[in-house]
Parts: structure tokens; C-alpha cells; sequence
């Protein structure tokens, strides 16, 4: 990792691998945070946010559930989660709740199991003599009906969401972060992402380590890559700065000439 000057605030370090294809039976371009890299569930993610969201899903696997001090699969953390990143960006989250409810009745539940997921009232309702949790939901809905039982799966999601407020709140003070400020430490975020990705993409770099140095006032994403030389990239960008601004580039080097 090359030495450059981290910015004077840096609370925190997340480090983050680019790979062009991920050989984790899935093959999709783009980060993973380096703690999840071994996580079968989370695939990569590119800098892309789309038009309802302003910041990408790496910037939701890092302040949402990361920062917030949530795990980085599961329904419950997920919920946790995605409660976070509609108070961080004002998004919309019902319809997030309706298809991981919905994901719950196809697939069953992920990170424990149902009957530690569902109410108790629903609980009692479970058979006993189904071989797994697939089983029990789908005996469920033919017992109650599909759209009582997403309805319950809903609420319950709502439920955790709710109660992962506090934690999300104490986890980033713990950190030495300011929970008021994730807004815009996030934009900040998603600016840096756009940032690297565009020069991994100009350097047509198959592979790149990295990481995102997160801070209160200045964020900072810092890139190498073995590609024949070393390729380093180091950008940093004040979390207040307005209009978008292109983040400051301080090293950008490839086959050991600046570029």
C-alpha cells in the first residue's frame, strides 16, 4: 500500500479489493469490502447508485451496515440496515421490506433460523416435523395465506429495523464518527468510489487493494494495483464541499510515468 498522507481526521480505515471478475461463482465485476470477501451471500458491487438511491451498495455495505456496527449478511441485519440507508439518503425503504419478505417465503431465512426470525404467535404455528425451514414456511403460507404471512414478515422487518436504530447510533460514536453527518459523508464516499473506479476503468486494471479512509470533515480512498509496475491512485475530498467537486488526486502512476 503506497504511504501517502492520510487526512489529520481519519477515524476510521475500511479496506476494500476491485477485482474486473469476482471467482466466487457468481463473476460479477466490481468491490467488496475485504471482511466480506469470504461471505457467499455478498456479491461485488460497481460505483453505480442508479436514480432512487444517490450512493451504490458498496457505500451501503460500508456506513449502513459496517459502520453501523450491523453483519454484512442476514435478514435482520438487513433490515437493520436498510432502515439505515433510508434515513441516510431518504429513500424509500416499504418496497425493500416487501421483496425481503418476499425472499423469505421463496428462500427461507438467512443468517438463522425461523423460528428465531418470526414472532412468537407465529411460532407456535410452525410444524414441528418439517425437515427444514423452507418446509415450515411454505406450510405456513398454506396454513394462513401468502399475503398474511409477508404481511407478518414485513412488520417483523420493520420491528428490527426499528430496534437497530440505537445500536447503528452508539456503533458510530464508538467509532469516533458523527451519526448526524452520514448524509454527507456518504455523498462524500460515493464521489472518492466514482473517482477510483473510473481510473481502474482507464487502466483497464484487472484487479486493485484499496482503501477507504472515513473521517468527519475529509474522506480519502487510496488505490494499488500490480500491473506490470505499480499503479497508485490516492484521492481525498472534504466531506462539506458543495456541487460536487472532482475529489483532489494527489498520485496517479502507471508503469512508473505520471499520468
Amino acid at each position: 500500500m503506497p504511504r501517502h498522507e492520510q487526512p489529520a481526521d481519519a477515524e476510521l480505515i475500511i479496506p476494500v479489493t476491485y477485482r474486473d471478475e469476482w471467482q466466487d461463482g457468481l463473476g460479477a465485476r466490481g468491490w467488496k469490502m475485504d471482511c466480506a470477501i469470504g461471505d457467499p451471500v455478498l456479491i461485488a458491487a460497481t460505483g453505480f447508485c442508479g436514480e432512487k438511491v444517490p450512493t451504490s451498495v458498496l457505500i451501503h455495505d460500508m456506513l449502513d451496515h459496517y459502520v453501523s456496527g450491523f453483519g454484512l449478511s442476514g435478514h435482520r441485519n438487513e433490515a437493520k440496515a436498510t432502515l439505515q440507508l433510508g434515513l441516510r439518503t431518504g429513500a424509500e425503504v416499504a418496497s425493500s421490506y416487501a421483496q425481503l419478505a418476499e425472499d423469505i417465503i421463496v428462500s427461507g431465512i438467512n443468517g438463522e433460523t425461523l423460528s428465531q426470525f418470526l414472532p412468537p404467535a407465529l411460532c407456535t404455528l410452525l410444524p414441528i416435523d418439517a425437515a427444514n425451514d423452507r418446509e415450515r414456511i411454505t406450510a405456513l403460507v398454506q396454513r394462513l395465506g401468502r399475503a398474511a404471512v409477508k404481511d407478518v414478515l414485513i412488520e417483523q422487518l420493520w420491528d428490527c429495523g426499528n430496534l437497530g436504530h440505537a445500536e447503528a447510533i452508539t456503533s458510530w460514536q464508538r467509532r469516533g464518527l458523527d451519526y448526524a453527518r452520514r448524509s454527507a459523508i456518504g455523498l462524500c464516499l460515493q464521489q472518492l468510489l466514482e473517482c477510483a473506479e473510473r481510473h481502474v476503468d482507464e487502466l483497464s486494471l484487472t484487479t486493485a487493494q484499496g482503501q477507504f479512509s472515513i473521517g468527519n470533515t475529509t474522506c480519502a480512498v487510496t488505490l494499488t494495483a500490480l500491473f506490470n509496475d505499480t499503479a497508485e491512485f490516492f484521492a481525498r475530498l472534504n466531506v462539506d464541499s458543495a456541487n460536487r467537486p472532482t475529489p483532489a488526486v494527489s498520485a496517479l502512476t502507471l508503469h512508473g510515468r505520471s499520468t
